[in-house]
């Protein structure tokens, strides 16, 4: 049996040596790089999940302020529109006041016109009594003195008219 599997003795040795110096190096390096190998792993797993819980509380924190950024938003167009809407009602207001004024003052106006032509009716009331009273005054005057007749009454009288003239009748 020199021959094993159509090996001769030497290559049997040398595969021998070979299979227990590769074992020897395999279990060295196991002992030697493996629990450090498998600490970085660790420590790298661990470091990616830190990173994984980080990354979803700031994505919570992020919800969290865009809810209350959109919030806050709401409310401000919320105080925006109360704004608006109390200008409007402010504008509408002092629109309404200002007619009414404008309706007050023209009315005002209107009572003061009113005056003054009911003052200026009784002036000339007064000035035509006035101018009446002359003309009779002047009419009974001139009958005392001539002591007339109807017929040179009525000529006196339309004298009288003539002499005063017609432009103190028309004012």
């Amino acid at each position: 049996m020199d021959r094993m599997l159509g090996l001769d003795a030497q290559a049997l040795v040398s595969w021998v040596i070979l299979i227990i110096s590769t074992s020897i190096l395999v279990f060295a390096l196991y002992k030697i790089l493996y629990d450090p190998v498998l600490k970085i792993l660790d420590d790298r797993k661990e470091r990616i999940g830190n990173d994984i819980e980080n990354a979803k509380i700031s994505l919570t924190d992020a919800n969290k302020m865009k809810a209350e950024y959109t919030e806050k938003i709401e409310n401000v167009k919320a105080e925006c529109e109360e704004l608006l809407r109390e200008a409007t009602q402010k504008a509408k207001y002092t629109e309404e006041t200002i007619i009414a004024e404008a309706k007050m003052e023209a009315e005002r106006v209107k009572q003061s016109a009113m005056r003054e032509i009911e003052l200026s009716k009784q002036k000339a009331k007064i000035e035509m009594q006035t101018q009446i009273i002359e003309i009779s005054s002047l009419i009974a005057s001139r009958y005392v003195e001539d002591k007339m007749d109807e017929a040179l009454q009525n000529k006196l009288l339309d004298e009288t008219i003539k002499e005063l003239g017609s432009s103190t009748w028309l004012s």
